[in-house]
């Protein structure tokens, strides 16, 4: 019931419409039938019956959509938005982390963030795991020496991508926030955009033709103080980019998370970027 308000809160003129016409067509098509069964159907039961079912009808149009693809014009390449557990994707996974690849669960990394979820769930806890991979798969990769109290000293520039393997899965983790002094994390969307180019750049060889699945970055502890809408515009924006400029995959998925449900309306994305 709940989803059934949403839609019609988020286009009632829709559903207005949606229950005149589908009222209107109903009647069209039983007035006739009527006369020439010569059935005895008329009155109030007639007029409830109708109205239900044309209520039913806008009901089901303006439901919210869960899932949309999007093809990017004059591309290969076809965007899937669509909301579910992004642990759950298949092949290649997307992760963001911050530009020390911090590893300790606690003040430098929230448990609560795909970053941390990753090392608790995937690696079970285990961050020197984390940290040998990283070292390994950024060992050639230019970076500065910070001295922090606590954490990673190797300080890595924005969109900085490393890909771990485990199990039958790619995890690409793209730098995309700042640090500062008190460990807190921070982002704007130039410097996302600038993750996702470095992001794409990897996945480009990395991803093996393999879709590859990213959630709704730069809403969590590190948000870069835009609504989940605009952040799914300018997603869209660097893929878009990207794929002018090389084929990154034919199929990227842009997995959101439950909770954003009731602030994503996926069919005015659907027609912004038709």
């Amino acid at each position: 019931m709940h989803q059934i308000l949403l839609g019609i809160k988020r286009d009632w003129f829709k559903f207005i419409l949606s229950a005149i016409f589908g009222y209107t067509f109903l009647w069209s098509l039983l007035e006739p039938a009527i006369s020439f069964l010569k059935a005895d159907i008329y009155g109030w039961p007639k007029f409830i019956a109708l109205l239900l079912i044309s209520l039913m009808i806008a009901m089901i149009r303006v439901f919210p959509k869960k899932r949309i693809t999007i093809p990017l014009k004059n591309t290969n390449t076809k965007v899937n938005i669509y909301f579910g557990d992004i642990f759950k994707q298949p092949h290649n996974i997307a992760i963001s982390v911050n530009e020390y690849f911090d590893s300790k669960i606690g003040k430098l990394v929230s448990s609560k963030s795909l970053h941390g979820m990753l090392i608790e769930k995937i690696i079970g806890g285990k961050s020197e795991i984390f940290d040998d991979c990283i070292n390994k798969e950024l060992l050639n990769v230019p970076h500065e020496i910070i001295q922090r109290t606590e954490g990673n000293h190797k300080r890595y520039p924005i969109g900085t991508t490393a890909t771990l393997s485990f199990g039958d899965k790619k995890y690409l983790l793209f730098a995309l926030c700042h640090t500062n002094e008190e460990y807190k994390a921070s982002a704007t969307p130039v410097i996302l955009l600038e993750a996702l180019d470095g992001l794409w750049k990897r996945a480009r060889v990395d991803c093996n033709g393999y879709a590859i699945s990213i959630p709704l970055i730069g809403t969590g502890l590190a948000g870069i103080g835009l609504p989940p809408m605009r952040i799914i515009d300018l997603i869209l924006v660097s893929i878009l980019i990207a794929t002018k400029n090389a084929e990154i995959t034919s199929e990227i998925n842009v997995v959101l998370h439950s909770s954003m449900f009731d602030e994503v309306n996926l069919a005015h994305v659907l027609i912004s970027w038709r």
